[in-house]
């Protein structure tokens, strides 16, 4: 892990992940992005302008919840999703039978459903200029699926511990001018202030809280 010392963990994370919208997206929207990418987690953010994390969601979850408002409710493909509490009293998908119907997506119609159940509102972050092998060791010892890259609350990128690992591996460094273009080497817009600000802690890892 040597050549990961003091690497900032923006050199690695993924930027400009797949991510859900609070509001504002179709069923048939959300579906076509699963479809195109492999992404086990997707971040949800405010808006595409305002990328304001608000929490993540599992595909795996994701795909069951689709599958049984369909099956259950003949929730329509253009039908309006949320990824938030709307105050909907969680309508079962399985029998009262069953010994774990315990999240269920709420739905106020055939036109709308709500994952708000299945949202992750406390997801692992860290800022993009901690160094990587603090990364690993947090993939090592807390178990995240994914950690999210955030800057002001705002999402740079994602990484997983496969790309921690990948950039493990790596033989050499890739130049900065190569690797960052527009951007400088902390994830940021060459426009933003890099240096850290006197509340900022570094080194500590951040769980959101909802």
């Amino acid at each position: 892990e040597e050549h990961l010392f003091n690497r900032p963990i923006s050199t690695v994370m993924v930027r400009d992940p797949v991510v859900f919208t609070v509001r504002g997206m179709r069923l048939d929207q959300i579906e076509c992005l699963l479809a195109r990418s492999e992404i086990k987690t997707f971040p949800i953010v405010d808006s595409h302008t305002d990328r304001h994390i608000q929490g993540c969601i599992n595909r795996a979850e994701l795909h069951y919840a689709i599958r049984k408002a369909k099956q259950l409710h003949g929730i329509q493909e253009n039908a309006h999703c949320y990824f938030e509490s709307l105050g909907v009293t969680p309508v079962a998908l399985t029998s009262s039978n069953s010994a774990s119907s315990s999240t269920n997506p709420s739905y106020s119609s055939p036109s709308s459903i709500d994952f708000g159940a299945w949202v992750n509102y406390t997801p692992f972050t860290v800022d993009p200029r901690l160094p990587t092998e603090t990364v690993l060791e947090m993939f090592k010892k807390l178990g995240p699926r994914i950690i999210l890259i955030e800057h002001h609350g705002q999402l740079r990128g994602i990484v997983t511990r496969k790309d921690v690992l990948r950039a493990l591996h790596q033989p050499t460094f890739v130049s900065k001018q190569d690797y960052f273009g527009p951007e400088d080497e902390q994830g940021l817009a060459v426009s933003e202030p890099t240096a850290p600000e006197p509340d900022m802690e570094m080194g500590t890892v951040t769980r959101r809280r909802p």
